[in-house]
Order: C-alpha cells, then structure tokens, then sequence
C-alpha cells in the first residue's frame, strides 16, 4: 500500500526533525563515504519501500524464529505498563506456552496485556485452536480483540512504547522450528509510535472477548478447537 507507505515515512520524518535525529540526505551523505554498497541498499529501501533511513536508532535483526523467541521473553518481562501483541496463528508448544505463561503472570501484576486477532481468519483449523485459548486467557485478565472487518496477518509485539517486535514469526511450531522466519526488534524510534497508532486503529475497529460471548459459541467448536490442539504443529 503506496499510500500507507508514504503516510509513515511523512510521519518519521516529522517524528526526526521534532527530535532532532539525522535522517534521509544526512545519513546517504555519510554512506557514501563510509559504506558505499550500503547506500545503494538504503537509497533502494528509501525510494522503492518508502521508508526513511535513521541514525541514532537501535535495531536488533534475528534470522532465525528461536532466536526471536528468546529475545521476545526478554523483553515481555521488562513490561511494567502494557503488552499489545497482534497475531493470526497461536498454537500449543514450548514457545506459545512461555509467552502465554508471561502474559498471565504480567496481567495479573496491573500491565494492561491485549491480544489482537483476526474476525475472519484464513486457516479455520488453526484460528479454532487459537480461540481455545481465550477462555484461559480472559480468565487471567488478558483482553483480546477480534479485528471486526476481517482478517488481520500482523505477527507484532509492543512493549511500554519502548520496543517493538515486527516480522514473520507467528507463535506456532512451524514458524520456530521449520520455517525460515525472521524479524526486527525495534528500540525508542518513530515507527514505534506508527505500530502504535496501527494498533490503536485494530482495537477501534474490534469487537472485544468477553466471558459472554464464549459461552455463546456451539459446543461443538469448543470441542473441536481443544481436540485440535493435537494436531496443531502440521497445521
């Protein structure tokens, strides 16, 4: 989306000159010198992707879902105010249930701990196990949000406002064990505050999980979502 793109790099760039960081010319100016074949990779993400270059920021890349994982524990536990997590696929496993053991711990502490997800998913078996959870979830203060005009694909974390998490890692076995995904851990920078925003807009647009709304559901889709939890690492 084109015009989303340029919405965020408009909005960095304004964050930039508000905190008096260097960005754009500045930093291309210095590559050049510095590292010539990474300003032709930065000039590429700046003018195809849309995205500005920053300086003085802190950016953690991880090529590997477990080595995110661990990263993500570390820094869900720092959480004293808030977690906002927005994901698609949740499934039973030694990575799922760590997060899932933080979350509890942390919302019973007074953290403000919301989970996001799809109102129309794309993988109904999964989305089945993943809506077995809410009831453990909500019972232990968690709130959780279904995106009312269908599917969100997000996989993205937000601790404090201080750090976020945005990649292809979704909390399932496949994503940690088999598949080749990545992502970026983000510190103190402007697209922070643009995920924020993004978040901010899901929730508005969402219908919130209450205790009632569960027990509405048939039977039978409990059932189904808790059974399938066995078989939720070949989904």
């Amino acid at each position: 989306d084109k015009k989303q793109a340029q919405r965020i790099r408009d909005y960095a760039y304004k964050q930039a000159e508000e905190s008096h960081q260097v960005t754009g010319a500045d930093i291309g100016e210095s590559l050049e010198k510095e590292a010539p074949h990474l300003k032709r990779q930065s000039d590429y993400i700046s003018n195809v992707g849309l995205y500005p270059i920053w300086k003085n920021t802190q950016v953690e890349y991880f090529p590997l879902g477990e080595d995110f994982w661990a990263a993500l524990l570390r820094e869900l536990r720092k959480a004293e105010k808030f977690i906002f997590m927005e994901y698609f696929i949740i499934q039973e496993g030694k990575m799922w249930n760590a997060v899932l053991d933080i979350m509890k711990e942390k919302a019973a502490a007074g953290v403000d701990v919301r989970l996001m997800m799809p109102g129309v998913p794309d993988h109904w078996f999964a989305y089945q196990v993943a809506q077995s959870y809410f009831p453990e979830l909500t019972g232990h203060h968690v709130k959780i949000y279904t995106f009312t005009p269908g599917l969100i694909h997000g996989k993205t974390v937000m601790v404090d406002r201080e750090a976020a998490f945005v990649g292809s890692v979704n909390m399932d076995f496949r994503s940690f064990q088999l598949h080749f995904e990545c992502g970026e851990l983000l510190y103190h920078m402007p697209a922070i505050e643009s995920l924020l925003e993004d978040m901010d807009n899901i929730i508005q647009n969402s219908q919130p999980v209450t205790p009632a709304r569960m027990a509405a559901r048939p039977w039978y889709l409990r059932v189904v979502g808790v059974v399938l939890r066995l078989f939720a690492m070949w989904m």
